[in-house]
């Protein structure tokens, strides 16, 4: 699974080191812990 984040733009890379690839499981955990992904609505 790759997380990406969407910038305005484009797609992008979610984090500082390139596109994260992950297990599913794992990237419902990082986009659940990462403040990047939650808006304050």
């Amino acid at each position: 699974m790759q997380v990406l984040w969407w910038n305005g733009a484009r797609w992008g890379a979610s984090g500082p080191f390139g596109i994260a690839t992950m297990p599913l499981d794992a990237a419902l955990d990082y986009i659940a812990s990462e403040p990047l992904f939650w808006i304050n609505a």
